[in-house]
């Protein structure tokens, strides 16, 4: 019987951050790489297996469902407003695997007492912790997208007590616009100016390991314009747009050595 080995990976971020799409896109394209890597995640129960092939339906529908539109609100992302729980196993060797458990926590939590508890309980009993971070409102908000949604605050609470070693990677998602354009090194220098206080914090503790991983979620969806009610338009980049994420591979690739590492 192989040895098992459980992980928690907590998904958190503000609402319409692209936490569950980044999930689904990133389940994918991992799994899309077993020609160069034999690595493979599964669904471990009926639940997550069902709600993932949702997701993908609704994250993909955006191709067919827009595509006689120049541009249009956000709309594509889960709105939900409870914690959901996936499952997934990873053979590593014949006699080693490990038991995933994804953590998608709603943004509404950062908004209610209640809901900032649950997810210091989370922090505080997550392996690994993937912040998404909506990259055209970073870049907009005159840097100030980290104090708007307490995200570092939070996260310093917690990371500062007794919590045991952990992963920390900050995934600016929505980042189309600007890989195209040439300008990724904007983004991560937003980053690093936005969580400077979180970043300076988790270096100096070697208890904590910390990466910025830009990722495009759709590849041919790309940011247009804020509304004036502060809505985010998007529009295709091409004509005949496809499903092409680029990079969602990262988030797992650096779970996954992170955590064989600390096994070995």
């Amino acid at each position: 019987m192989p040895y098992t080995e459980n992980c928690n990976i907590l998904m958190l971020g503000a609402r319409g951050t692209g936490k569950t799409s980044l999930l689904v896109s990133m389940v994918h394209v991992f799994n899309q790489l077993k020609y160069k890597n034999p690595l493979r995640l599964t669904s471990s129960d009926s639940f997550s297996e069902k709600e993932m092939q949702k997701r993908w339906n609704e994250v993909t529908s955006i191709f067919w469902e827009k595509s006689q539109t120049s541009s249009w609100a956000e709309d594509f992302h889960s709105s939900d407003t409870s914690e959901n729980q996936y499952f997934f196993d990873l053979q590593v060797t014949s006699d080693f695997l490990f038991y995933f458990k994804f953590i998608d926590m709603p943004g509404k939590y950062m908004l209610s007492d209640d809901g900032l508890e649950k997810a210091r309980k989370e922090i505080g009993e997550a392996n690994v912790i993937i912040i998404t971070i909506d990259t055209p409102h970073l870049l907009s908000e005159d840097r100030r997208y980290n104090s708007i949604f307490n995200i570092s605050d939070l996260l310093s609470g917690v990371l500062f007590g007794k919590s045991g070693p952990k992963l920390i990677l900050l995934v600016p998602t929505k980042c189309e616009k600007y890989y195209y354009e040439r300008q990724m090194m904007d983004v991560n220098n937003a980053v690093k100016k936005s969580f400077s206080g979180l970043i300076n914090l988790l270096n100096g503790d070697n208890r904590y390991t910390i990466a910025i991983l830009p990722v495009l979620i759709l590849g041919d969806v790309v940011f247009s314009h804020f509304g004036e009610k502060g809505e985010t338009y998007y529009s295709f980049r091409k004509d005949a747009p496809v499903y092409s994420p680029i990079f969602c591979e990262q988030p797992m690739i650096y779970a996954l050595n992170y955590l064989i590492k600390r096994k070995l």
